[in-house]
C-alpha cells in the first residue's frame, strides 16, 4: 500500500479498496507466524486426497499474495459500485443468501462511518516478547473480511450465477475492449483461489480468539505424570484455531464442497490442461 496516502480522507469505493488491502497485509503477517500445521491445512485442493497446493507462505520478500489482492480488491468494489451506480442504469440483483446480505449491509455501513484507526494492543510490564496476540481488526476491516468469506461460504446447486462471487468473477473477465484472454483469466482465478486461503486461515485465526497466556495448545494440557496420562485440558471443548479452519475447508474451500471455490479450481484446472493440449486455440 501507499504510505503517502492518508485513509481518513478517503470515501466510498476507495475506502473499501484501501481496506482490502490493510487486511491482506495482516492476513500475510498472520500466515508467516502460523504453524507448519496450519498453513498446510490452508492449502488443501481435495479431501481425502494429497492434492494440495504446498504450503502459504508469507514472507514480507513475498509479494504474490499483495498482487493477488488486486483481484479481491475489485471483487468487493465491484458489488459497491453496482449499488451506488447511475439509478437510470438496472442494478444487478445479486442471489445473497441470508448471511451474505447481512455481511454486506455491516460492511456498506462500515463504509459510511469511515475510516478508523486500529486499536493499540494493551500490554503489560510482565508481557513476553514472542507472545503472539490476535490482531485486532477495525470495525471496517472486520466486515470486510466476513463479507468476503460469506461470499464464499456458499453451496451452487442449481445454477452458477446463484453465487454473487461467480458473478463478480465473471464481471472481472470483461474489459473495454471485450473478454479477457483465457489465459488471462487463469491468472485471475489463480490470484483469487490463492488469497482466498489467507483470508480463511485470518478468519479462523481471529474468530477462535486463543488465550494470549497460552503459548500453544500442547502447552495448555497438564499431565498427572507420564504414566497416569493426561489430567486434564484447558481447551478440551475449544475447537481451535486448527478445528475451525478444518471445518471451513471441509466446507467451501476444496473440490467436492459445490462451492464458488470447487467452480474456481474446477475451471482453473480445465484451462490449464487446455492451455497445455491446445496452446488456447479454444476459449475457456
Amino acid at each position: 500500500m501507499d504510505d503517502d496516502i492518508n485513509p481518513k480522507r478517503l470515501s466510498g469505493a476507495s475506502l473499501l479498496w484501501y481496506t482490502m488491502g490493510e487486511v491482506f497485509t495482516i492476513a500475510r503477517e498472520r500466515v508467516a507466524s502460523a504453524s507448519y500445521h496450519l498453513r498446510q491445512e490452508a492449502a488443501w485442493v481435495e479431501r481425502r486426497s494429497n492434492n494440495h497446493s504446498g504450503i502459504l507462505t508469507g514472507q514480507p520478500g513475498c509479494d504474490g499474495i499483495m498482487t493477488g489482492a488486486y483481484q479481491w480488491q475489485r471483487i468487493v468494489t465491484v458489488f459497491y459500485r453496482s449499488k451506488i451506480q447511475n439509478p437510470r442504469r438496472p442494478r444487478p440483483r445479486y442471489r445473497f443468501t441470508e448471511q451474505q446480505l447481512r455481511s454486506w449491509r455491516e460492511l456498506y455501513a462500515a463504509i459510511g462511518a469511515g475510516y478508523s484507526e486500529p486499536p493499540d494492543m494493551p500490554s503489560s510490564p510482565d508481557s513476553n516478547e514472542h507472545l503472539d496476540p490476535t490482531p485486532t481488526l477495525t470495525t471496517l476491516q472486520a466486515a470486510c473480511l466476513e463479507f468476503c468469506i460469506q461470499l464464499l461460504n456458499q453451496w451452487v446447486m442449481r445454477r452458477d450465477y446463484d453465487s454473487p462471487l461467480i458473478c463478480a468473477l465473471c464481471m472481472l473477465a470483461t474489459t473495454n475492449a471485450g473478454f479477457v484472454s483465457p489465459d488471462g483469466y487463469i491468472t485471475i482465478l489463480s490470484d483469487v483461489i490463492g488469497t482466498s486461503r489467507y483470508l480463511v486461515l485470518l478468519h479462523a485465526w481471529i474468530i477462535t480468539n486463543p488465550d494470549p497466556q497460552m503459548y500453544s495448545p500442547i502447552q495448555a494440557i497438564e499431565w498427572k505424570s507420564i504414566r497416569d496420562g493426561l489430567l486434564k485440558s484447558r481447551i478440551q471443548d475449544a475447537p481451535g484455531t486448527m478445528g475451525v479452519l478444518r471445518f471451513m475447508m471441509d466446507r467451501f474451500m476444496t473440490i467436492g464442497t459445490y462451492s464458488p471455490m470447487h467452480w474456481m479450481l474446477d475451471l482453473h484446472a480445465f484451462g490449464v490442461e487446455l492451455r497445455l493440449r491446445t496452446g488456447f486455440r479454444y476459449q475457456v
